[in-house]
């Protein structure tokens, strides 16, 4: 998660703020903690309040262990509450899922970028990410 940490700030900033492991209130009840949530710029960086979906551009996990729970009740909270776009950083199969446009049952967009491939964030498609780099080297 480092690596990716700090990937994801080195390209994205000043474009965003990229938060690791913070709540994102989701709903009324709902403030699932993503490895990362990646949001419009704001000068308090979201101290007085949780982000939510309505400020952010995406939400991340990392999924090893937790990859059911991430693509299941997770994906499901997420797209229930209108998150515009998911990522799974899929360790277990060496991939990166994305899933775009967030309805009731889930998202009606998912792709699967495999090594060799290039990624970017729908909102932010000049800064582009390689698979290879997200993923790192095989173990």
């Amino acid at each position: 998660m480092a690596r990716v940490n700090q990937l994801l700030v080195l390209r994205l900033v000043p474009k965003a703020i990229v938060l690791p492991q913070a709540p994102v209130q989701v709903s009324r009840i709902s403030a699932p903690e993503p490895d990362f949530s990646i949001l419009l710029l704001r000068n308090d960086f979201y101290l007085g309040e949780r982000p939510s979906p309505a400020n952010s551009y995406a939400l991340i996990e990392c999924a090893d262990t937790s990859l059911r729970y991430d693509r299941g009740k997770k994906l499901g909270v997420y797209a229930r509450g209108g998150v515009r776009e998911y990522w799974i950083i899929n360790l277990v199969d060496r991939c990166v899922e994305i899933h775009r446009q967030p309805h009731e049952l889930g998202y009606t967009t998912q792709r699967i970028h495999r090594p060799g491939e290039t990624v970017a964030f729908a909102a932010i498609p000049d800064v582009t990410f390689t698979v290879d780099e997200i993923l790192g080297p095989p173990p």
